[in-house]
């Protein structure tokens, strides 16, 4: 898929299987129709790229403060921030058990 669409796409459990979610141009979508059977396209409502960040909330682990860069840091504690772009990802996948 990175090959496909440079720019990212994000792996969605839909019902025991995969959706692989592109936000590409046409020309992208032209490379993913042409390398997969089944593709389905739609337009993206245009705030998507303000509306992900209500989703990334800062956690604290360990004594650490950690989160995005548009929520407020406490003064008083350690402070670790991620940027949870598109190259970075979010940090909030899980292996296994682990929590």
């Amino acid at each position: 898929m990175l090959e496909l669409v440079p720019g990212g796409f994000e792996e969605v459990d839909r019902a025991g299987r995969v959706e692989l979610a592109a936000y590409t141009d046409r020309a992208g979508e032209m490379r993913i129709r042409a390398a997969f059977d089944v593709v389905s396209a739609r337009p993206v409502d245009r705030s998507w790229a303000q509306r992900w960040q209500e989703f990334h909330r800062p956690v604290r682990v360990g004594g650490l403060w950690i989160g995005p860069p548009w929520e407020p840091a406490p003064r008083d504690e350690l402070v670790v921030v991620v940027d949870p772009g598109r190259a970075f990802g979010t940090g909030a996948h899980r292996g296994g058990d682990a929590h």
